[in-house]
């Protein structure tokens, strides 16, 4: 094999693994899509694994298609599977009328299939969040992909799993779970030492591993054999044991301590039958460890090129050439090209395959090994050097960037202006809302939340930032969790005149139960609204379940109920109608025969096809309602609706809440195998809640009598 930097390759060793994952490939050929994790610690060779295992599945007739993940926090959202969309529209795999064959949204895949300019960037000017935009985005690359594999088989490779967004792993596991019965391979690369129990990789790794075709392959040392192949590759002579048995002792079968070693040893003219002849002890001549081993290929660069590598490596394991000619106003691009050539020969860095004037370290060992070469202080103050140039150069015209950029404004925060870094922040926060991204999105959020809190002057940005976070939690199902913040973002928006902010903020649904403070933020807000407008009307429906549910106080709840059908016909909102019937259904106490009335109400007002959401709402309480008043059949007949309707609307959350219970119905009804699928079902694989539906399962194992399923579930 040729590297991308030109240095010999040589690939040896490795036929169980290979062997493996040829057998998944074989697999996936015959229709059983397959998901294949590589394990081991850094230089033992994963991506150069799969990297060949690639070679060999093109030949096969395979599209393969690559997504890398970057250490630096900076990254956009979903990065890896924007680098794969980016290769098969690029390649010419999808396009518009592949996309809109699938089934997919177009919309939905706005931020990972390139505009015709190139770009993939989402709009971040207003922060959406919806609980069933991930969904409908993860939904529709499952599509697309799906269609693509019905033309050719297809291999996606994500390298550098442990560094991938929450984000993407969640849409890994989705993919993986849907594409089983598809011509579709799936292999991702990871450290193992970094997929630390709780960490969000080993959840990830966990739920793949309950997945049908699924296998961790681990990569293990190589084998004397496996180093004497490799030096004879470099070197073209048969090398002499002494040697080998020094490369494979320092190296302890390290692939990548092995490869620099030798490379470094064929640099300076080591690798040739006299120099084999001429040297007694191997042993002085190689590093004790990686990083003597990576100074020692770094010491042979000229200083001028170490300057420039050093500054790089603090941009991250990829680099534009733009930002490095901020950094060196004095050199012109032409000198800063030069030193870069130097890198490249010398195997440190390649150009990037992605785009013009972009660079990536070879191994980020190299990156991290050139970093550590400056002290704090210079970091600092070039992450803020390197915020500002990406802000000016891409701030505007591409949202790829926006992570990145509060990445470096956070990593200079103690030098930085912290309006400047908070509103970074809040940028990346919307980019990754947009991206459907929430888990990072409520970081981003939450960062400039506590950048702002002690700044009194910034109130209105701190209210927007409140705004997102609590906007995030919510699209994630967190809650509980969204009450606080969405609670100070009110008062932080009334505080500064943004009423209308305000009350925008208090749309996003809340927690009732058990959640103090709930009536009186409601009733603030009832204050605020317009009297007679929809809004109004919605908040005092919301008003009568809070003060049902928080305070028990169900007469006052009533005559809210009743004040939000009047406002709501004022204003001529069928919606809000509507709603305030469902709400008032959700908090009758045990009345099971005034539920179904209000249940029924409220569907008959509803719009038609306007609301998905207040329907399924209200056909689940509807069922409620049939179920205990002892009709099972019209029970499971809304429960099965709501469920339609859910999965229709593309609403995990609500297609769950169906699911749970149908299957509860059909465990009174002794429908064992019934209520099994049914936990396994759409709904609770969608919810991101896979507690509940084990521990369902486990139920029913242990009632059947099948003890090791339960103890496995």
């Amino acid at each position: 094999m040729i590297s991308r930097s030109g240095q010999r390759s040589v690939f040896v060793g490795r036929s169980l693994e290979f062997s493996a994952l040829t057998e998944a490939f074989n697999s996936m050929l015959d229709g059983s899509g397959a998901t294949v994790v590589v394990s081991g610690d850094a230089g033992m060779g994963k991506t150069t694994l799969v990297e060949h295992f690639a070679e060999s599945a093109r030949k096969r007739g395979a599209q393969v298609h690559w997504g890398r993940a970057h250490e630096h926090a900076g990254a956009p959202p979903l990065w890896p599977w924007v680098q794969i969309f980016r290769s098969l529209s690029e390649s010419g795999v999808i396009d518009k009328e592949l996309v809109g064959s699938s089934g997919a949204d177009p919309t939905d895949l706005a931020g990972l299939i390139p505009d015709e300019d190139g770009s993939t960037g989402v709009d971040e000017s207003v922060s959406s969040a919806d609980s069933t935009a991930q969904f409908r985005l993860f939904d529709s690359v499952n599509s697309v992909l799906r269609a693509v594999s019905q033309n050719t088989p297809l291999v996606i490779a994500i390298d550098n799993l442990h560094w991938a967004d929450t984000s993407s792993l969640k849409l890994l596991e989705f993919v993986s779970h849907e594409l089983q019965s598809s011509q579709v391979l799936i292999i991702g690369t990871y450290r193992e030492a970094e997929s630390r129990r709780g960490s969000a990789l080993s959840e990830s790794i966990a739920e793949l591993a309950r997945t049908p075709g699924f296998s961790d392959v681990r990569m293990s040392p190589l084998s004397r054999d496996d180093i004497r192949q490799l030096v004879l590759g470099f070197g073209g002579a048969a090398p002499p044991e002494a040697l080998v048995d020094a490369v494979h002792s320092h190296s302890e079968g390290s692939p990548f301590f092995a490869h620099n070693a030798i490379q470094l040893l064929g640099n300076r003219g080591k690798l040739n039958e006299q120099a084999f002849a001429d040297t007694a002890d191997w042993d002085i001549g190689i590093p004790a460890g990686v990083k003597d081993i990576i100074g020692r290929r770094i010491d042979d660069l000229s200083e001028d090129c170490v300057l420039v590598l050093r500054s790089a490596a603090v941009v991250g394991r990829e680099f534009d050439l733009q930002v490095l000619v901020s950094l060196f106003p004095e050199s012109d691009e032409d000198q800063l090209l030069e030193r870069l050539d130097e890198a490249i020969s010398a195997g440190i860095i390649n150009e990037s395959q992605v785009a013009a004037d972009r660079f990536i370290f070879d191994h980020d060992l190299f990156r991290q090994t050139l970093e550590s070469d400056l002290r704090l202080s210079r970091r600092v103050r070039l992450h803020s050097r390197i915020a500002a140039s990406m802000d000016e150069l891409f701030g505007t015209s591409d949202t790829n960037y926006a992570a990145r950029i509060a990445y470096h404004y956070r990593q200079a925060d103690s030098v930085a202006d912290a309006e400047l870094v908070a509103a970074a922040c809040i940028r990346a926060g919307r980019v990754a809302s947009n991206a459907y991204a929430y888990d990072e999105a409520a970081d981003h959020f939450g960062a400039a939340v506590e950048i702002l809190e002690d700044t009194a002057e910034e109130q209105a940005l701190l209210a927007r930032a409140l705004d997102g976070r609590a906007r995030a939690l919510f699209a994630l199902g967190r809650i509980p969790e969204a009450f606080e913040p969405t609670r100070r973002a009110f008062e932080k928006y009334l505080d500064v005149g943004m009423a209308t902010q305000a009350l925008d903020i208090l749309s996003v649904p809340l927690p009732q139960y058990g959640r103090e403070g709930m009536t009186k933020l409601l009733e603030r807000g009832i204050e605020v609204a317009t009297s007679d407008t929809e809004i109004f009307s919605l908040l005092l429906s919301r008003l009568g379940a809070a003060r049902a549910q928080e305070l028990g106080e169900f007469g006052v709840a009533e005559q809210a109920f009743q004040d939000a059908i009047a406002a709501a016909r004022a204003a001529g909102s069928k919606r809000a109608e509507s709603w305030a019937y469902g709400r008032w259904a959700m908090v009758s106490p045990m009345d099971w025969r005034k539920v179904q009335e209000l249940s029924e109400k409220a569907l008959d007002v509803m719009p038609p096809g306007q609301d998905f959401e207040l329907e399924v709402h209200c056909r689940i309480w509807l069922g409620e309602a049939f179920y205990h008043q002892g009709d099972i059949d019209g029970g499971l007949r809304e429960f099965r609706r709501s469920e339609e309707i859910a999965i229709k609307a593309r609403n995990p959350m609500r297609a769950a809440q169906a699911s749970m219970e149908l299957a509860l119905l059909m465990r009174l009804q002794g429908r064992w195998d019934e209520c099994l699928a049914r936990e396994d079902a759409l709904g609770f694989k969608l919810w991101d809640r896979p507690f509940g539906s084990h521990m369902a399962q486990a139920q029913i194992y242990f009632t059947t009598g099948q003890t090791d399923p339960a103890k496995a579930a």
